[in-house]
């Protein structure tokens, strides 16, 4: 009998996915995705995220804790929860993901009514249900028809409310208290990305020792205090992007880089191109 490997989870957190570019009109996006014998990185979002599992089993590693999921299991993560995880035979699953600045005040209301990030799993019956839900949010998600926008936020607030039932928050901090200083240092990075703060402001904001910070964003987010900041800050460029009439110097310093210099070696290294091939590329005419 071969012995199960111990799951690894030392990957590069190369940069914070951001989709906004494939968001559908009503600012969600609908996927149905299968894996097999899959590492995926260590990343976060800066949305919202439904995600569950509908056939197989992973592990997943959350906010530093480790998550066995199978059919039915289920987590519901914001932009200040980084996860990845690993399956050594197959899974798939549905996620269905949130852009809160294009959804409508009801829906952000209802998003609050738990911390996130919350788990759980679905019994047999619930997850007949939230299958429903999803398939017909699934086909309306950039469909035209008549009351698509009304129907498709009907259908989103039934499959919110299935979660926000069955999900049982995770209390991170209480789990692994220096998790709470990497949230507030992430929150901090979102708060002042414009100027050259440094990993040892960031500490002395937060009341610790620079080496302490410096080991925990490895920890927590899978690469270092810089490699986090200009991951976010890329972040933001791409959004600025696509979304403004910025030229790509004014979205540089917009964005936290010092020269136009230093933001084009770290959008080619985050992205793979150029800021201006990026643009020509994904930004809707």
């Amino acid at each position: 009998m071969n012995k199960k490997s111990t799951p690894k989870f030392d990957f590069p957190h190369t940069h914070l996915m951001v989709f906004n570019d494939l968001f559908g009109k009503y600012g969600i996006t609908c996927k149905k995705t299968k894996y097999q014998k899959r590492f995926f990185p260590m990343h976060n979002h800066n949305y919202i995220e439904f995600e569950y599992v509908t056939n197989g089993e992973m592990t997943e590693k959350l906010n530093g804790s480790i998550n066995n999921m199978a059919k039915g299991s289920f987590h519901c993560l914001d932009q200040y929860d980084s996860h990845c995880f690993t399956t050594e035979r197959f899974f798939e699953f549905n996620n269905i993901s949130i852009d809160i600045k294009k959804i409508p005040p009801h829906i952000i209301n209802l998003l609050r009514l738990k911390p996130f990030p919350y788990v759980g799993k679905f019994d047999s019956s619930s997850l007949l249900k939230i299958n429903e839900l999803f398939d017909t949010i699934y086909e309306l998600q950039n469909s035209n028809v008549p009351f698509a926008e009304e129907t498709i936020y009907s259908y989103l607030t039934l499959f919110i409310i299935e979660f926000l039932k069955a999900g049982e928050t995770i209390n991170c901090e209480t789990q692994n208290p220096s998790y709470g200083y990497i949230k507030s240092a992430v929150k901090y990075i979102e708060k002042n990305f414009q100027n050259p703060i440094t990993l040892t402001e960031v500490a002395n904001y937060l009341n610790i020792a620079p080496t302490y910070l410096s080991q925990l964003f490895p920890k927590f987010l899978g690469c270092g205090f810089t490699q986090y900041l200009n991951s976010y800050r890329i972040s933001i460029a791409k959004e600025l992007i696509l979304s403004s009439n910025l030229s790509i110097t004014e979205i540089a310093l917009n964005s936290g880089f010092g020269s136009l210099c230093s933001f084009s070696r770290a959008f080619n290294k985050y992205v793979g191109c150029s800021a201006n091939v990026f643009k020509k590329n994904y930004k809707i005419k």
